[in-house]
């Protein structure tokens, strides 16, 4: 399914004819109302000014109420949800990339409240909603995602995670709700490299201790787990 990009939304002609019926009804009307104070000369003078801001905060009112909402709503319509697919599987819509990279909770609400909406479809290279939520740093919306089922074992073009790209940034706050979706601190990048290695290259010890720990619990669990097994 395609659409037309968010950007390239337009009002249709239909509604942009009854937007201007609409508008000059309302210029009629301000027309008529201001005539008595035309027939008296004297008093122009004193009311012209304020029955002119009057009528453009009229007209300033009935253009956002007319254009602005009709104009959302066929972004929203238009733009696909799935973003149509590839030889590597869904597409990222353009739309929801830039939600996730602005932390734009409300569209990234409505796109997963879609039932046709691929929560690990990626963009050109590879990243998904969640890569891009977790390169920008946003806690919130990488929550959000991992409890609408992303999957944070999920590797762009560069084989990397969404905790590769936490460790290297240095984004504490994100670090807890990757591991708690079960994101692999020893998974490797395409160079070879661990989130617990890049975290420790660029020298974010807060990173670095909170995926220790992680490891460390993790370790524990399957130990019980092995013991209760036998």
């Amino acid at each position: 399914m395609t659409g037309a990009p968010p950007s390239a939304a337009v009002v249709s002609s239909s509604e942009a004819g009854n937007v201007a019926e609409t508008l000059s009804a309302h210029v009629e009307t301000a027309h008529i109302t201001l005539a008595p104070l035309m027939a008296r000369p004297h008093a122009v003078h004193a009311y012209a000014l304020p029955a002119a801001v009057a009528v453009a905060a009229l007209l300033a009112v009935l253009l956002f109420c007319f254009l602005r909402p009709r104009k959302m709503k066929r972004v929203l319509l238009n733009y696909d949800v799935e973003g149509g697919s590839n030889a590597q599987g869904h597409v990222l819509p353009a739309a929801v990339l830039q939600a996730a990279t602005d932390a734009d909770v409300a569209t990234l609400r409505q796109w997963l409240a879609d039932e046709r909406c691929v929560i690990d479809a990626s963009a050109a290279d590879g990243s998904t909603a969640l890569h891009i939520a977790a390169k920008q740093g946003h806690a919130n919306v990488i929550r959000l995602l991992i409890e609408a089922g992303a999957d944070a074992l999920c590797v762009d073009s560069e084989q990397r995670s969404a905790l590769h790209h936490v460790a290297k940034a240095g984004h504490g706050l994100c670090v807890k709700a990757l591991l708690d979706a079960g994101a692999d601190v020893e998974g490797r990048d395409g160079e070879g490299k661990t989130p617990l290695q890049l975290a420790e290259a660029n020298r974010h010890m807060g990173c670095l201790r909170m995926m220790r720990l992680g490891l460390e619990r993790r370790s524990q669990s399957s130990d019980k787990a092995f013991r209760r097994a036998k």
